[in-house]
């Protein structure tokens, strides 16, 4: 994925009554974005057998 470094991700949301605004940019040593960070993560360890709790395990 090509990371943009000049356009901001902005994400908004509204709790209660305020509006949280959330501005994102890549920073200049980024090697790669969120999105193939979390993905490269979770494809290396998707074999781990670690249990984390009960609701996050998968029946076979």
């Amino acid at each position: 994925m090509i990371i943009n470094k000049e356009t901001p991700c902005v994400s908004e949301l509204m709790l209660g009554g305020t509006l949280y605004i959330a501005e994102a940019i890549a920073g200049e040593k980024a090697k790669e974005d969120a999105y193939s960070k979390v993905k490269r993560l979770i494809m290396a360890h998707m074999n781990d057998r670690e249990k984390l709790s009960e609701k996050t395990q998968i029946s076979a």
